[in-house]
């Protein structure tokens, strides 16, 4: 795809994450696999097209929406593209026998879809109308632009322009930074000292890492979307669990690890499990609205 004299100026390497998913996404360029998507549930009365203005004003504001990878002699390169044609559907469910689960339909086939990483967008968006003052709002990006906490922030600054717009109010913009900031702070790392030793830390913690264990007892298999069950603890459950972590003086994120390690050594009987998980590993001065990755 060709680029204009300015936008290859401004050209700039994938951080580490990005080229993983980069490089992986290129192995199998017709797979969605790499779109992540939710959708939140808002209880009271939505208009749609202050909704879509708001949001237009977040993606014009937010860098990591409007990126743009392309292949270049030294390898996939990335740049801050104009603000994209996109729209934003507002389909009517309420009139389904089950407005959620017609939704979620509509939703699982647009997370189907293949984003070329050229020309974008990297994002999709639509509000679905339950009912009166039930509405969903369903959100998805291809991974290489926005990870899980970037969801967050996407969702709270749109919150926070539609409620200024509705009350007919200015809201002060502020410093929402770059996402090159995040590129220069991951540069600055691998130039350190800190880097070395981390390297060197890790490397040696996984030379003698075990085979994966998986709860089927097969190789693991690639799949082609993300399978999830969702669940509520009870309250004596989730009691349990506060003791638990009280007395422990951990975190509650720390007991539900735990938890997760012994339902895995219990079922596949592995005695050193190594637990892979996302984590931010942004600072607080540079995550205003980039959204992107942080693992």
């Amino acid at each position: 795809m060709a680029v204009t004299g300015i936008e290859r100026a401004r050209l700039r390497p994938l951080s580490s994450a990005q080229s993983s998913i980069w490089f992986a996404q290129m192995l199998d360029p017709h797979s969605p696999v790499y779109n992540i998507g939710e959708y939140l549930e808002i209880v009271g009365p939505i208009d749609p097209q202050l909704f879509e203005t708001a949001l237009r004003q977040v993606v014009a504001q937010c860098d990591a929406l409007r990126l743009r990878v392309i292949e270049t002699d030294e390898g996939p390169r990335q740049y801050i593209g104009a603000d994209p044609d996109w729209s934003m559907p507002f389909v009517d469910v309420s009139g389904e026998a089950d407005p959620c689960a017609f939704a979620e339909t509509w939703m699982h086939e647009d997370m189907a879809r293949v984003v070329d990483l050229t020309r974008g967008p990297l994002f999709g968006y639509a509000l679905f109308r339950a009912a009166t003052n039930r509405l969903f709002w369903y959100a998805r990006y291809h991974h290489i632009c926005n990870d899980g906490f970037g969801f967050s922030l996407v969702a709270r600054r749109q919150a926070a322009v539609y409620s200024a717009l509705f009350r007919d109010k200015r809201l002060e913009t502020g410093n929402l930074g770059s996402w090159f900031d995040l590129l220069d702070e991951e540069d600055d790392y691998r130039l350190s000292a800190r880097y070395v030793h981390d390297r060197e830390y890790w490397h040696d913690q996984l030379a003698q890492r075990p085979e994966p264990a998986t709860l089927s007892g097969k190789p693991l298999a690639r799949s082609g979307r993300f399978i999830r069950w969702t669940g509520h603890l009870t309250r004596p459950v989730v009691d349990a669990l506060r003791a638990f972590r009280g007395a422990y003086e951990a975190s509650l994120a720390q007991v539900v690890t735990t938890a997760a390690a012994l339902y895995l050594h219990r079922l596949t009987g592995a005695d050193d499990l190594i637990l892979g998980m996302p984590v931010t590993g942004r600072s607080g001065a540079r995550i205003a609205c980039h959204g992107g990755h942080g693992f």
